[in-house]
């Protein structure tokens, strides 16, 4: 995808400047989202450590749904 390292799917999902692009573009600069990307070797720990909002409200739903949305926004260039 980016030609710049191992294509492993930890770093075409997380870590590839396509899919860091694709991430800042969905959540801006959010420091919880930032470490937690950061810090997961790969999808499936990223979306365990996802961090959570309190509540009920409509933005705790997304912000809970976001990861997916951006994991599956990038599968296209993955390819």
């Amino acid at each position: 995808m980016c030609k710049q390292d191992e294509e492993s799917i930890g770093h075409l999902f997380l870590h590839c400047s396509v899919a860091q692009d694709a991430w800042q573009a969905l959540t801006g600069f959010c420091n919880d989202a930032t470490s937690c990307r950061q810090s997961s070797g790969n999808p499936k720990q990223l979306l365990q450590n996802w961090p959570s909002r309190p509540g009920v409200t409509v933005q705790a739903k997304m912000w809970a749904l976001l990861p997916y949305a951006v994991l599956w926004a990038v599968v296209p260039w993955a390819k």
